[in-house]
């Protein structure tokens, strides 16, 4: 296990080639700018380090990149998030061509098309079946809910863990729960995809503990009306759940 190395120390690292697993946790630092803007310099680095990582021909690998205090635009910032533009595909590409088993994002800002890279973290690469993502993980990463679906092209996907942290607004006293309009329809056509049908895949809405009850409460709700729903579909109503960060 590799914990919390700045990613371009990683090139410079020589491990046997029989190498079962990888556990690698890439940690970003101070390498972005006062808008939250991955520097260019650190996204190259991001992308040797899983370069690294894939040379090595690593049969099994765990990766997490984090970063601290602010979610991570991507290189250029907002004018490089949307249709045509930079977004974080380049180091995200870099990883779904890794094939990793479990991925773990950390205080990223992911865009529509940053989850349409995510979606092909299988298909993009050669490995046995039993190889592809089986875990995902946005811990206090914002993303586009209604991108949600996508996910569900993941053929070996068995656990996604979803920031829900983003949805409640608001200065310390005023805070409030400001739902996604598209969450609840976005949410229902995951857990409800055929792809997911007889499959043991899970989902779960993860929230800071402390939050104030109240809004936790709201959260909580917001959740169990989602399971009713889903059992009205006929569709297991664990498949959606909700709980604190631990």
């Amino acid at each position: 296990m590799l914990t919390r190395q700045p990613p371009e120390v990683l090139p410079a690292l020589r491990a046997a080639k029989a190498l079962a697993r990888w556990d690698v946790r890439l940690a970003l630092g101070r390498q972005y700018g006062e808008d939250g803007a991955l520097l260019p310099e650190a996204e190259v680095a991001l992308c040797r380090a899983v370069g690294v990582m894939r040379g090595m021909g690593v049969e099994k690998a765990a990766l997490r990149v984090s970063a601290a205090g602010i979610r991570i635009q991507p290189v250029g910032g907002q004018a490089e998030v949307g249709p045509g533009r930079r977004n974080h595909a380049p180091w995200l590409e870099a990883v779904a061509k890794l094939g990793v088993t479990r991925l773990t994002l950390q205080s990223i800002a992911l865009s529509h098309q940053d989850m349409d890279t995510l979606s092909r973290c299988s298909s993009l690469q050669l490995s046995p079946r039993e190889l592809h993502l089986q875990t995902l993980e946005l811990v206090c990463t914002s993303y586009p809910v209604s991108a949600l679906p996508r996910l569900a092209r993941l053929p070996s996907l068995g656990f996604l863990a979803l920031d829900c942290d983003f949805w409640v607004t608001g200065a310390e006293g005023a805070r409030r729960v400001c739902e996604p309009l598209e969450a609840r329809g976005a949410l229902l056509a995951l857990c409800s995809d055929d792809r997911w049908a007889g499959r043991s895949v899970y989902a779960t809405l993860y929230y800071i503990e402390g939050l104030d009850e109240a809004l936790a409460a709201q959260l909580r709700s917001i959740v169990a009306s989602l399971g009713d729903e889903l059992g009205r579909l006929g569709v297991d109503t664990h498949k959606l759940q909700i709980t604190t960060y631990g």
